[in-house]
Formats: structure tokens, sequence, C-alpha cells
């Protein structure tokens, strides 16, 4: 019985790793980008309108959704720890109107670190060089060189240039 165990065991490891390597290949195939790193259980909807630089880390269990509209660009050296989610539309609904979909481009510049579970919202551009504190909703733009933190999101320190 451990020897049936172990072989369906096995097989099911196979198959994984076999299904890891194939979604690897579409995310390069979607993307055309170089030198990433893709944590398991990261979720992409409407791939096209996602463009991803080189050498960016994105973590486990990471949403990045353009489904309904608008686009995500992440600059390159840039990582999305776990649990980030990048948005590009949200529903505005008013009790007894028509639900209405806004969609407005996203982009994250180069060098930047967004914490765990931060939230990027639509139409959000963050400058070069920055850092997303954990767990912080971002609604309005964040110039280059700084450091924002909170619900909402406020710049708290900005950064020198090592150049």
């Amino acid at each position: 019985m451990n020897f049936i165990y172990s072989l369906c065991s096995k097989i099911l490891n196979f198959l994984k790793y076999g299904h890891y390597q194939k979604s690897k290949k579409n995310f390069k195939t979607n993307f055309m980008s170089d030198g990433y790193h893709i944590e398991p259980n990261a979720r992409f909807y409407k791939p096209k309108n996602i463009k991803i630089g080189n050498n960016v880390f994105i973590g486990e269990n990471v949403l990045i959704n353009c489904a309904k509209g608008g686009s995500v660009s992440i600059g390159d050296n840039t990582s999305l720890a776990e649990g980030a989610k990048v948005l590009s539309w949200y529903k505005d609904s008013l009790p007894g109107f028509a639900d209405n979909i806004i969609a407005k481009d996203v982009v994250l510049g180069k060098h930047c670190r967004i914490g765990y579970n931060a939230i990027i919202m639509p139409g959000v551009k963050i400058g070069d060089f920055c850092k997303i504190s954990p767990s912080s909703v971002v609604y309005s733009d964040v110039p280059s060189n700084s450091i924002v933190i909170g619900n909402p999101a406020k710049v708290i320190k900005f950064q020198f240039d090592k150049k």
C-alpha cells in the first residue's frame, strides 16, 4: 500500500512541475520580459494589458487585474511582495443607476518595492525608487524617491538619489 501511495505522490509532483513549467513559459510569452521571477498562485487578468520590465519579482498570491480595461506597466528591478494587488479598473455604482466601469492606467516605476498586501488603485503613477509599506492603499500618485505608508497612503519621507 505504501508503494502505491508513493508512486501516486511522485506522479502528482511530476504533473505539478510540468504545469509550473508550462505556466512559466506562457508568462514569458504573454509579457515579453527577461529575468523575471514569479512565485506560485500569482494571478493576472487580461495579461495582454500588462507590461512587465526586466528583473521583476512577483511574490506569491499577487493579483494584477486589467480584466475590464486599463493597463498596468511595471518598471525594471521592481518587486511586488506577497499578496500585493494592482488594479486598473473599478465599478462606480450608485443606488438606482447602472454600473459604470472606470478604467485607468497604472504605472509602477523602476526600482520600486511594493510591500505585503499593499493595494495600488486605478490611475496611480508611482515614481522611480519608491517604497510602499505593507498594507498601504495607494489612491494618488507617488513622487520618485519617496516612502509611503497608510490607508490612504501618504508620503512620509523623501529619499536621496544615490547616483
